[in-house]
């Protein structure tokens, strides 16, 4: 018996089909496009890619647009090399910011489970699966050593996913892909075989773009990112943000042509911006009245481009 055989005609799916989680905004349109509305709240989203690809500087944005909304973050540091300067640049108050670095991927997991259990974090970020050492494995030598990412993960992560279940905070695992040396066509692979895989609700992938000049001096690159899974939407949208070496993650020149596309701003002959009635002639200059006066008016403009990719699917 087929499931939709007593449906009437036109009816289109039943509700089921449509249940859509809670998410936390990115603060990034281009991550908020791509994974259909930001992080999913009570589960994992994975970031993975290459070495440089801005999957940290997305991350610390994100933490800088929760603390603007009130809500609290906490930053599991198991690199040991928490990006200080770069968290400072992306307006990041240090003060309202747990940064805790684990000696081992057993205390990282442990202090995961508590600053869940507790519900008062908003946003949970892992820095990063790839150090992910377990307590046994810093005892041995290197060439004694397993594939003990893979196995902690099997050990400890479907008993936190429960706990992140039951919560309302958003976990995000930062991932490094390596050589794949073993299979054809498949050039990388994300560290942790499959677990990671299997558990996230979102994946997003970032990748390096064209590096951006300024004054005849290199100030950033391009990043793009891609939705490899998604628990919420159809995976595969694509879109790109910037990270710059003075103020991290922006997403202006994405923002701007999302507004172009809804008929909210226009691009003049001489180059320069029309927006909300006033004209600018830099992205820079841009960017600085969306932070500032013009921030009520670019929410309602990126609310509108989340719902209007919700209802159509694409632009």
């Amino acid at each position: 018996m087929r499931i939709l055989d007593d449906l009437p005609k036109g009816s289109g799916l039943p509700p089921i089909f449509f249940t859509k989680k809670p998410m936390l905004s990115t603060g990034l349109l281009s991550f908020d496009y791509v994974s259909g509305g930001g992080y999913p709240i009570g589960d994992i989203t994975e970031i993975y890619g290459e070495s440089g690809s801005g999957k940290t500087a997305s991350v610390l944005r994100s933490i800088a647009h929760a603390q603007e909304e009130g809500k609290y973050c906490a930053f599991i540091d198991m690199e040991h090399s928490f990006p200080a300067s770069l968290a400072e640049s992306s307006s990041i108050d240090s003060s309202r910011l747990f940064v805790l670095s684990p000696s081992c991927g057993e205390d990282a997991f442990s202090m995961m489970s508590e600053l869940v259990r507790t519900d008062a974090i908003d946003l949970l970020a892992l820095d990063s699966v790839t150090a992910l050492i377990s307590k046994d494995d810093l005892e041995r030598r290197v060439s004694e050593q397993e594939d003990t990412v893979s196995s902690l993960l099997k050990r400890q992560l479907p008993e936190f996913l429960t706990l992140v279940k039951a919560s309302n905070t958003a976990v995000v695992f930062i991932n490094q892909v390596r050589s794949n040396m073993k299979r054809l066509g498949l050039p990388t692979k994300s560290t942790g075989g499959r677990m990671v895989k299997h558990y996230a609700a979102l994946r997003i992938e970032t990748s390096c773009g064209e590096m951006l000049e300024g004054k005849g001096r290199m100030v950033g690159r391009e990043v793009r990112c891609v939705a490899t899974k998604s628990l919420s939407i159809f995976p595969g949208r694509k879109a790109s943000f910037d990270v710059f070496n003075d103020i991290g993650a922006d997403d202006v020149r994405f923002f701007a042509d999302v507004a172009e596309r809804l008929g909210k701003l226009y691009f003049t002959e001489a180059c320069s911006i029309l927006f909300n009635g006033r004209e600018f002639q830099s992205y820079s200059a841009l960017r600085s009245y969306l932070r500032a006066d013009g921030k009520a008016c670019s929410d309602r403009i990126r609310e509108d481009a989340i719902r209007h990719c919700g209802e159509r699917g694409s632009w």
